[in-house]
């Protein structure tokens, strides 16, 4: 029988939620413990405001079904879903690790693992296609990589079967999103696979396929910037492997592989040519130590790139990529549309024969049909406790955003993690521990406000309690060891002091503890901190551990060269290097 606190639920049936990860408009997402099987489970809750929106309701209830009817190990398994005092739920699979975006935020990737990740994603959604189900917001967020090196496909809320996926709606993260799917097309098969080809290429690149300063400019860069000039600079990333991504990111969709099968062949092929065959012991590795991390040499691969990336039917020859239209006024491209209509012209995107596509909806329009992004995420605890001293002030307004950073959590989206923090008399934060049975009665209680810039997830001892920001959280009276989590800084642990009926208050900068790079060369470099591959020029904003550090610019012809520098906490350094005449100047 669930126990009501508020608006909130603390069990659903023999789960007990305690500690919340994520949130979005729409959804919380808790850690629970299920107590008749011993284990943790992942629960997704609609937000008590919506759990009365009819149309919210049926998505909700329609990805549990969808995922439900596919079983595949790289598929976050769904255990349950139901409503509960007129509550929507789903209890599914928790994974102990990180999501793919966290990974990236760090460092690219080395090719072998990305490759390994990228062959269990399409696997994965091989087994979804195969039930006629389109994933539709396949991106970095939606992958997640357990502490053991499992990978798992997950989140499907935008999924839909593939014979009802037409119809005027866009779905999806608009980085992510097919150009088809843009020109108002409907989602296939292969349109899931451009989105995998972004994300394979954000992995091995460290930053995004497509960019833009607005929504215009992102759907502009979608539909006609070709990434893959900057992904080969990259010396580390076989040619090959640039082939097999460019393939993915094709524009037209008739030059991408045909399906998940096809994709799946060329990187087995691949792996066992080259020999950079990474398997889960390898991805756990570098979870464990990524700076210690060495990959393997790769075999030299006797086949063409092309040949290799077109394992499948043949393919017509790839034509030279078209420069990108750029729009240098404030609107951007929803302005160029406006002129275009003012003059009476019209506006054609061409395909990759340089025959031209429908015109179909203006990017303004596509953009105004892309829904609220669920940005839920599985987060484990972190993997280190190391203090890195006290912070520093810097800036606020230099500090990037997360995804989830302009939400606001409303006092109620918490009560779940406040209702086992009550209940327990002497939290020990461990997740290896379940909940203790519920105490009516409960401790002295305080609050802790938490202020972290740029963002930060927030554990106490080893439970996540969410992402920052959020409202004050209730604890039990007492200290607690508090730990701030981002993938580009170091790892802060607190001791915080919690009085009952006080509200305590913990500001940190981020910044202060590192330094930042500002990097740019002639004509173009590699960057290697410390030899591990970071970025290639121009850098903005590298963040750097502080300490003596080496750094590292390589160029396919002109070589490397190394130069020491010493960072400081709180400190931007601007360099700009000319590797023709190797000289440096700030």
């Amino acid at each position: 029988m669930a126990i009501s606190m508020g608006s909130t639920q603390r069990n659903i049936g023999d789960i007990q939620l305690f500690a919340e990860l994520a949130q979005s408009p729409t959804t919380v997402v808790c850690k629970g413990y299920q107590r008749s099987l011993d284990r943790f489970v992942l629960m997704k809750l609609l937000r008590p405001g919506v759990a009365h929106d009819a149309e919210r309701v049926r998505r909700f209830e329609a990805e549990a079904r969808l995922i439900a009817r596919v079983q595949h190990p790289n598929i976050v398994a769904i255990y349950a879903s139901g409503s509960e005092d007129g509550r929507p739920f789903i209890a599914a699979e928790f994974i102990d690790g990180y999501d793919l975006r966290d990974l990236i935020a760090q460092r690219p990737l080395p090719p072998e693992l990305v490759l390994f990740i990228v062959l269990n994603v399409a696997r994965g959604l091989r087994a979804a296609h195969a039930e006629g189900i389109l994933h539709r917001d396949l991106k970095p967020s939606n992958i997640l990589v357990s502490l053991d090196g499992q990978v798992k496909l997950t989140d499907f809320g935008m999924a839909s079967l593939a014979d009802e996926a037409a119809g005027p709606e866009v779905r999806g993260t608009p980085e992510y999103l097919a150009p088809e799917l843009v020109r108002g097309d409907p989602p296939t098969e292969v349109s899931d696979l451009f989105s995998l080809g972004a994300t394979f290429y954000e992995a091995l690149a460290g930053r995004a396929a497509f960019s833009g300063n607005d929504t215009g400019a992102l759907l502009d860069a979608v539909l006609n910037h070709d990434p893959l000039p900057r992904l080969e600079r990259f010396t580390r990333v076989p040619p090959e492997v640039v082939a097999i991504c460019g393939r993915l990111l094709r524009k037209n969709p008739a030059a991408r592989y045909p399906d998940a099968d096809a994709l799946i062949a060329a990187l087995e092929a691949f792996r066992k040519a080259s020999g950079l065959t990474a398997d889960a012991a390898a991805l756990k590795a570098y979870l464990e130590a990524p700076e210690a991390y060495r990959s393997p040499p790769a075999i030299t691969v006797p086949a063409e790139p092309e040949r290799l990336a077109e394992v499948g039917p043949a393919l017509p020859p790839r034509p030279s990529p078209s420069p990108r239209r750029r729009m240098h006024w404030g609107w951007g491209i929803v302005a160029g549309l406006m002129l275009v209509g003012a003059l009476g012209g019209s506006l054609l995107f061409l395909d990759e024969t340089g025959a031209p596509s429908p015109s179909a909806a203006s990017i303004e329009e596509a953009a105004a049909r892309l829904p609220e992004v669920d940005t839920s995420r599985f987060v484990g605890p972190p993997d280190t406790d190391a203090d890195a001293g006290d912070p520093v002030s810097v800036p606020v307004q230099e500090a990037p955003e997360p995804e989830s950073a302009a939400i606001i959590l409303p006092p109620d989206a918490l009560a779940v993690t406040r209702a086992f923090q009550q209940d327990t008399t002497a939290y020990a934060g461990s997740a290896a521990e379940p909940p203790e049975a519920e105490n009516d009665s409960g401790p002295a209680v305080g609050l802790l406000a938490i202020h972290v810039q740029p963002w930060a997830d927030v554990y106490v001892g080893e439970d996540s309690i969410g992402r920052t920001p959020f409202a004050p959280i209730t604890l039990p009276a007492g200290t607690h060891r508090l730990v701030l989590a981002h993938p580009l800084f170091p790892r802060i642990t607190r001791e915080v002091t919690v009085r009952a009926d006080e509200e305590a208050r913990v500001n940190v900068s981020l910044w202060g503890y590192v330094g930042r790079l500002r990097i740019d060369a002639q004509p173009w470099a590699e960057v290697l901190v410390d030899d591990v591959v970071r970025d290639t020029t121009p850098v903005h904003d590298l963040i750097v551990a502080p300490g003596e550090r080496v750094l590292t610019l390589r160029h396919r012809e002109l070589g490397a060269w190394d130069t020491t520098l010493v960072i400081r906490r709180g400190e931007t350094q601007q360099l700009r290097f000319n590797l023709y005449t190797r000289t440096r100047r700030r």
